[in-house]
């Protein structure tokens, strides 16, 4: 064969394995008849044993003998299963994982995504006022890493001097 021939067929072929994608995250697929966390809110015992995939801020953690519950400020997800910072919250609910999560690890702010089964519901308080919670058991979730934005510096022309440049006295 000639050059041209292989180096084609090289190319077709790199082209083609360029198209092949990894397997995506369980929690990327939304079960079918995801129901939001409000109307679970409404009538919590209509929707025990229903499959949900539901995501949001991690608000505490609290260990049990051989279980931990994760109470989560519910948002908005993305495509992909991603929690969206900019929503509203979606309401509360208290996610029930099997074995001990380490709540420095499952810290307050995070952002998490769960897939799991209504098991029933649960009243807390948060301050004085009681709240319902469904309650999820957890089979498969994803703890998101806080994107940070990248910092851009300004820096002056390398022909301009200023003795008192980046000016410490200024915020």
């Amino acid at each position: 064969m000639s050059i041209k021939i292989r180096a084609a067929m090289a190319a077709a072929l790199l082209t083609l394995g360029g198209c092949a994608s990894q397997p995506s995250s369980p929690v990327a697929t939304e079960p079918a008849g995801n129901v939001p966390i409000a109307e679970v809110r409404a009538n919590p015992d209509a929707y025990v044993g229903k499959q949900v995939r539901w995501g949001g801020a991690i608000a505490s953690v609290e260990n049990k003998a051989n279980q931990t519950w994760v109470e989560i400020v519910g948002r908005e997800l993305k495509d992909n299963g991603r929690p969206l910072l900019k929503k509203e919250s979606r309401g509360r609910f208290l996610a029930r994982f099997q074995g001990f999560l380490d709540p420095a690890v499952y810290a307050p702010g995070r952002l998490i995504t769960i897939i799991g089964t209504i098991e029933g519901k649960t009243t807390r308080d948060i301050g004085d006022f009681p709240y319902l919670y469904p309650v999820v058991a957890v089979t498969d979730s994803q703890l998101w890493e806080l994107k940070r934005r990248p910092v851009f510096y300004h820096r002056p022309p390398p022909w301009y001097y200023d003795p008192w440049y980046p000016y410490p006295w200024l915020p």
